[in-house]
């Protein structure tokens, strides 16, 4: 465990949109640039540069035990698997419940519990 004392910050090289710091001390970031894939790029930082990572996205984020996951375009919610994106619809949809949001649903996802707006 550690303490606000014990952080240090340490400026890495290169311009980012966005910027996720795991636990652990894993960096990533969203990209100023767009991707082909549309939204922006994934880059995760390797100690002394950034690697490229595939995908693109609007939001990235490192949970307490190292899993990133990010928003695409579409608003779609993917975790990185190691191997690669997985889709893990109703996550955010959760996490609101738990934080009190009553009336939360995930679309376009058939046979979901939460795939319809019926209150």
């Amino acid at each position: 465990m550690s303490t606000a004392a014990a952080l240090v910050w340490q400026q890495l090289p290169g311009l980012a949109h966005e910027v996720a710091l795991g636990a652990d001390g894993s960096a990533w970031c969203l990209g100023t640039g767009g991707s082909s894939e549309g939204g922006r790029t994934i880059h995760r930082w390797n100690g002394s540069d950034w690697d490229h990572i595939h995908g693109a996205a609007d939001r990235i984020a490192v949970s307490p035990f190292g899993e990133v996951w990010i928003l695409n375009r579409e608003q779609a919610e993917l975790r990185n698997s190691g191997a690669g994106w997985v889709a893990t619809p109703g996550r955010a949809r959760e996490i609101a419940m738990r934080k009190g949001v009553r009336f939360a649903y995930v679309g376009n996802v058939p046979g979901h519990p939460a795939s319809h707006t019926s209150c």
